[in-house]
This record gives structure tokens, C-alpha cells and sequence, in this order.
């Protein structure tokens, strides 16, 4: 590395000193620091309700210093990034300020929000949808799937949104152990996707397939499937977990049961968070959003 340095030194100082010889016209350069790009009405709308509020940078531009070098990524559509942003902003980021406060949100929430176009591939087929670097940065995959005409397509995204920042919490203070025992069979960390549905899944005692990958998952996987689905949903999920697919009685719905009030008693006593009340809200808020024109940037 030394001799390498070097020899870059050198042949800077030579090019220098050539340059320097002939009539160059050095009145411009090709790094033309004096333009400066325009902001948008969009970035003006992320100054007032994302920057300065939470310190939240969304980052809707491809930036490859951002991307994950082990995939082939693309950009995120501009108004899919902007209908992803506002989702996000009514159904992540104001629930936790209407059930506990705005200065709650702003204490733990990441640094940035990073938009990729497409899903990443992993080597074991599975596909990857989300990502949280150390609590600073989470970066949603696939927002070209977004349907600006069905609000059910943002749905996904939300429940990542609300996993990943369970997992900000999780790193901070430490989860109850006796969560991990209940079912350590079924963690089987990157073959999860030899488990051939949620309900194989379930029926084993974890809230779905990427839960069975680890414990660390699965308690989060519970919190977030919990919020965003309805009562009525997570009633059906147990009843179905109950049984084999021949009807006779299995433990799954009695473990994610137990699973359920270590990761309820946890968030309400560390953290003021108390679940039931944050999954009537998303809830409602699910509904409330199926009325706003997510082409519109909402004040």
C-alpha cells in the first residue's frame, strides 16, 4: 500500500507539473460546486415534517454510499417514494406521537430512510424488504411494487417500518430470556425458507416464517404483526394455529400466546408502550388513509 501511494503521489506531481506547462483554460472546472439543485415542493414538505421535527433524512434518490453492494438495485419511482413517505408519516410516525408523544418518536427514531426500487436476493431465494443499520438508518426495498391506487400495496411497508423500529428498542434494553426457550427448535436462521407457509410456521409456535429465523426476529415479528393487523385477524391466526391440517390439537397457538405477553409486558414496562392500545390506532388510521390522496402531500 505504501509503494502504491507513492507512486500516485508521483505521477500527481507530474501531471502537475505538465499541466502547469501547457495553456490550459482553468477558469471552470467540471465539478461545478455553484449549481446547486432546486428543492422540490416535496423536499420542502420533508424539511418541515421529517427534518426538522425528527432529524429524519428520507433519502428518495438512488445514493449507491447508502445501497447494499451484495445486490443489483435500482431507484425508487418518485411518486411511489412520495406515497411511501406519507404512509409512513400517518401510519409509523404519528401513532407513536398520539399514543405517547412526538419527543418519544424523535428520541429513538432512525436518521434516515432509504428508498431502492426493487427487492434484494439473497443466495438462500429469499428476498429482502427491509434493513436496519445500528437503530441510524432503515432502507425499504421493492417501493416500485407500490400501487398509488391501492393503499393495501403500502401495507408491507408499515409493518417493516413498525418491525424495524421495534428492533431499536430491543438493542437498547434487553428482552425478557425466557422468550428465546420457548420454541428454540424452530429456529433455524437462514433455512426459514424451507418452511412452507406461515401457518407451518404458526402451527410450530412462531408468528410467521422470518420469525422462525431467530429469536431476535421473532419477538419483533410479533409486535409488528400484531399493530398493524386487526383483532379479528389475530383471533383467526390462533384458531387456525391450534390444529394440524388434519383438525387434531397443536401447541402453536398457546406458544405465540405465551410469546405475545413477554413481548406485551416488555415494550408496556420498558418502554410505555402499551400494544393494544398502538394496534387501535394503526388500525384506525388504516382506515382513515384509504381517503387520502397519497399524490397529495398531506399538512
Amino acid at each position: 500500500m505504501k509503494k502504491l501511494f507513492i507512486f500516485l503521489s508521483i505521477s500527481f506531481l507530474t501531471l502537475s507539473f505538465f499541466s502547469c506547462g501547457d495553456d490550459l483554460d482553468t477558469s471552470y472546472s467540471i465539478f461545478d460546486d455553484s449549481l446547486i439543485q432546486e428543492k422540490t415542493e416535496f423536499d420542502k414538505w420533508l424539511d418541515k415534517y421529517y427534518v426538522k421535527p425528527y432529524n429524519i433524512r428520507v433519502i428518495y434518490n438512488y445514493v449507491d454510499t447508502y445501497s447494499n453492494y451484495d445486490y443489483d438495485l435500482i431507484p425508487a419511482e418518485f411518486e411511489k417514494s412520495k406515497a411511501l413517505t406519507i404512509a409512513a408519516r400517518y401510519l409509523w410516525i404519528e401513532p407513536y406521537e398520539e399514543h405517547i408523544s412526538s419527543a418519544f418518536f424523535r428520541q429513538y427514531a432512525p436518521r434516515v430512510l432509504h428508498y431502492v426500487g426493487n427487492p434484494g436476493w439473497k443466495s438462500n431465494n429469499s428476498i429482502v424488504l427491509g434493513e436496519a443499520e445500528g437503530g441510524l438508518r432503515i432502507s425499504f426495498y421493492n417501493v416500485n411494487a407500490i400501487e398509488l391506487d391501492n393503499p393495501e400495496t403500502l401495507m408491507r411497508f408499515v409493518k417493516t417500518m413498525h418491525h424495524e423500529y421495534a428492533h431499536i428498542f430491543q438493542q437498547k434494553k434487553a428482552t425478557d430470556p425466557a422468550f428465546d426457550q420457548l420454541t428454540p427448535e424452530m429456529y433455524v436462521s437462514d433455512n426459514w425458507t424451507s418452511i412452507s407457509s406461515e401457518l407451518e410456521a404458526q402451527r410450530g409456535g412462531c408468528i410467521s416464517k422470518y420469525g422462525a429465523s431467530a429469536p431476535t426476529e421473532d419477538f419483533v415479528e410479533v409486535y409488528s404483526i400484531f399493530v398493524v393487523n386487526t383483532p379479528e385477524w389475530w383471533e383467526q391466526m390462533l384458531k387456525n394455529a391450534s390444529t394440524d391440517a388434519s383438525g387434531n390439537p397443536v401447541e402453536g397457538a398457546n406458544l405465540i400466546n405465551k410469546k405475545f405477553e413477554i413481548v406485551y409486558n416488555y415494550y408496556k414496562e420498558s418502554w410505555g408502550i402499551d400494544l393494544y392500545e398502538m394496534r387501535s390506532i394503526v388500525n384506525r388510521r388504516k382506515k382513515e388513509i384509504e381517503n387520502i390522496d397519497l399524490n397529495t402531500l398531506y399538512k
